[in-house]
Parts: C-alpha cells; sequence; structure tokens
C-alpha cells in the first residue's frame, strides 16, 4: 500500500486550511509513523529485512512554511 501526508491548518476549526502535502497513494511508500514539532512535520517509513530501493525508508521532513 502507500501513504499520502496532507497536512491541513485548523487554527480555525471554521474555516480549515490547506497546507501542503507529500507523496501518492501509488507510490508504494508506507508511513510507520508520524511526529510534529513546531513547524515541522517527520513521517517514519517502513523499513524491513527485505531490502528496498533506499528512497523507500528512512524519515522525511516537511517543513511548514508560513
Amino acid at each position: 500500500g502507500g501513504s499520502e501526508i496532507t497536512v491541513i491548518g485548523v487554527s480555525d476549526p471554521n474555516n480549515c486550511t490547506y497546507i501542503t502535502s507529500y507523496g501518492t497513494k501509488s507510490d508504494n511508500q508506507s508511513v510507520w509513523g508520524l511526529s510534529s514539532e513546531s513547524n515541522k512535520i517527520n513521517a517514519t517509513y517502513i523499513s524491513a529485512i527485505i531490502p528496498y530501493p533506499e528512497n523507500w525508508n528512512g524519515v522525511k521532513c516537511i517543513k511548514l512554511l508560513n
């Protein structure tokens, strides 16, 4: 499966806003966990015993610019 990350601003719950996104459902990358700190979102990608291409595992940091 694939994971797509979409960041939505909810500081005003009556007027949610699209911030950014990363990945697609068809890219075959799967996220194991997410964390956030300040204006950063960290996505941890699955790493398995069977080697995948190097771009399939590790950590992706999405920095929000606003």
